[in-house]
């Protein structure tokens, strides 16, 4: 009874369905296994500088990729800009003239064609040295922005200019050196009736012929340090403003602040610091 039992069940059991039998993936191959790795434009999206002098013609965001200490010759600059919408990082880096060239520059902002503005021009973390003419020469610079450089021994600093009736606007120059340019200004910023809406914040002129010359009405100074200028440590024109949290009215006469402080010539009447 017992043995016809068990089999009455194990032929039960053999009669149901399989429980969970799936059918099987194929065994060939999918293919080669994707590449996982970003390559290197996506790792450094800019466009590396390795050799000087260089014209930038295209907008885009540049870097160097170490110092350079050369000769460079006329008419080359270091680097010239001459399109719109250029980031160009030193990356704390130095360009440094080892020659006596003369009128040659460490960076030119220039437009293409002149008589128009060249905008939106970048140039931060750095060190441009030795240079006969400025560190950094622009025309009809256009909301660009300078910050974070040391100009120094060079015949002048950072001298922006109009581009015929296209002037210098709107331009921001931050946390800036200038020493030892025995030749000229720190910071120029030419006369003209369309040099005007710029800003220089935060900034140091030291030992140079003069400190910040601002020959154009209508712009901004605001927390500046000159010192040790064999000129005027400030020369500002008629038309400008400084101050730290608000600004006061417009000057109204000429501002000459010598090297030795404010009992020679008129005091600096900003926020700046001249000793």
């Amino acid at each position: 009874m017992k043995n016809s039992t068990r089999l009455a069940l194990l032929a039960l059991f053999l009669l149901q369905p399989a429980p969970f039998i799936l059918a099987q993936g194929s065994l060939t191959p999918p293919g080669a296994p994707a590449p996982t790795m970003k390559t290197l434009d996506q790792v450094e999206p800019r466009i590396p500088i390795t050799t000087l002098p260089t014209i930038i013609s295209t907008g885009g965001s540049y870097y160097l990729t170490k110092s350079f200490a050369q000769n460079f010759v006329a008419p080359q600059d270091a680097i010239i800009i001459l399109a719109d919408n250029v980031t160009v990082d030193f990356c704390g880096y130095t360009i440094q003239q080892t020659g006596t060239a003369p009128a040659i520059a460490g960076v030119r902002i220039s437009p293409f064609t002149f008589g128009f503005s060249l905008r939106n021009a970048v140039l931060r973390n750095g060190t441009i040295a030795g240079f006969a003419t400025f560190g950094i020469l622009a025309q009809g610079g256009r909301n660009c922005l300078l910050e974070n450089l040391h100009v120094t021994q060079c015949v002048g600093g950072i001298f922006f200019q109009a581009s015929g009736v296209a002037g210098a606007v709107g331009n921001t120059f931050r946390r800036c050196r200038f020493t030892d340019n025995a030749g000229g200004s720190g910071i120029l910023l030419l006369s003209g009736a369309a040099n005007i809406g710029n800003t220089i914040e935060c900034c140091e002129s030291l030992n140079n012929s003069t400190g910040f010359a601002i020959s154009a009405a209508g712009n901004l100074i605001i927390g500046c340090r000159a010192s040790g200028n064999t000129g005027n440590n400030y020369t500002i024109a008629i038309g400008n403003r400084g101050g730290v949290i608000v600004l006061p009215a417009t000057n109204a006469a000429q501002i000459n602040g010598s090297s030795g402080g404010a009992g020679t010539g008129t005091s600096d009447p900003f926020a700046n610091l001249s000793y």
